[in-house]
């Protein structure tokens, strides 16, 4: 699907929607269907936590005739149909059903993938949802991790000693199991499911950060300054993790392979110098070529660079008014940037958008377009979209 023809047609359709519902009441009227308005995502649940939605925007728009519109970052469809029994919200898409609830101007709507998103009208008192900055949700999920024993001992171990069938599993023991590669591993899973491997043969275990249960035999386990102990009577093997005793090995290869390094860097910085004599020439010139090229599109982009505003969309031969999107707090506008960067803003979701002096690219889509005037003309396909000049990349909002 094309980005710049499904962004025009999403805009065209909502506008459309906007249109008359904007036509039929006053604005102290506005509430003839209960739940209408425009809302604001300013929440999400993070693993089990609320937190400010600070790396996500979206918007849901909820029409008197029960149509309506949803973004998320770059991404944006029409709501087929919503409805509102109670305080419990129904919004139906092409792709999805999602439910909530709508009380005291704030909507919590689930979504499959898990999670709830909280929405707000403008001007709503959101202090009844418990939000965390990241900051504070950073510190609740490091003590969280710090007082969950499972999540702190779940990982790959391996046997470092031990007393087992009356023989003491000494370092010499250890040496002669590596030569004949005879590995003993435990893997202690999060979910609370474990596996014991020796000799090619793997089993299957559950765990608790106490006990490792096997065949209704008691075997516990200790876990102390990284060092994990199976204990089963006078029995016990000791563990560390894989991961630890493999950085440490990394440590010291690193520190071994830094001396033979250091004995050729001389050569190599011979070989540096012969080699960069050779291209030297080339380089420059090439180099004067590229800032040539460089100031020639610097100059073209220096001219239509700018911030502006998203006046009317057509397709098909149907033109519609964008600037009635105003009255009801929404602005879209793109942002070109001398650099070549910049920005389209759909209903507070930011895309991406880069631009030279022959076209501009929404994601992997290019498009072309006109300057002049002021007035901005982007057209794909049947699509155009129609800006006027709001003032410099700096001036725009969220700039």
């Amino acid at each position: 699907m094309k980005n710049m023809r499904r962004l025009a047609a999403i805009l065209i359709s909502v506008l459309m929607l906007v249109q008359p519902v904007m036509a039929s009441a006053p604005a102290a009227e506005g509430a003839e269907k209960a739940g209408q308005g425009i809302y604001g995502l300013f929440a999400v649940t993070f693993e089990g936590y609320v937190v400010e939605a600070t790396d996500i925007t979206s918007v849901l728009g909820l029409f008197e005739d029960g149509s309506g519109f949803f973004t998320v970052n770059n991404e944006g469809r029409a709501v087929d149909e919503w409805s509102l029994e109670g305080n419990q919200l129904t919004v139906k898409t092409d792709e999805e059903t999602l439910t909530g609830t709508l009380t005291d101007g704030i909507i919590a709507l689930d979504y499959k993938e898990g999670g709830t998103f909280y929405y707000a009208a403008d001007g709503t008192d959101t202090s009844s949802v418990p939000v965390m900055t990241k900051e504070e949700f950073a510190e609740a999920w490091e003590k969280a991790q710090s007082e969950d024993p499972k999540k702190v001992m779940a990982g790959d171990y391996r046997l470092t000693g031990g007393y087992f069938e009356g023989k003491d599993i000494t370092d010499e023991v250890l040496a002669a199991m590596d030569l004949l590669g005879l590995e003993v591993r435990l893997t202690l899973n999060e979910d609370g499911t474990a596996q014991f491997s020796f000799m090619g043969e793997t089993l299957d275990f559950t765990w608790e950060a106490d006990n490792l249960n096997s065949n209704d035999e008691d075997i516990s386990i200790t876990y102390e300054n990284g060092v994990l102990t199976l204990t089963h009577g006078e029995e016990f093997l000791t563990f560390v993790k894989k991961t630890d005793d493999a950085a440490a090995a990394d440590d010291a290869a690193g520190a071994e392979t830094a001396d033979g390094e250091d004995k050729d860097e001389d050569k190599k910085k011979e070989k540096e110098k012969v080699k960069i004599g050779a291209e030297e020439y080339e380089q420059d010139a090439q180099d004067e070529q590229d800032a040539q090229d460089e100031q020639d599109a610097q100059d073209t982009k220096d001219t239509i660079a700018g911030y502006y505003k998203l006046v009317k969309t057509e397709q098909n031969g149907s033109a519609t008014d964008a600037t009635i999107l105003s009255e009801i707090g929404l602005e879209i506008y793109i942002v070109l940037n001398e650099d070549g960067s910049g920005k389209m803003n759909l209903f507070g979701a930011d895309m991406d958008v880069t631009w030279d002096e022959e076209s501009i690219m929404f994601n992997d889509e290019k498009a072309s377009y006109e300057c002049a005037d002021g007035k901005l003309t982007i057209t794909s396909g049947d699509a155009r979209m129609y800006f006027e000049y709001a003032g410099t990349p700096e001036e725009a909002p969220r700039a």
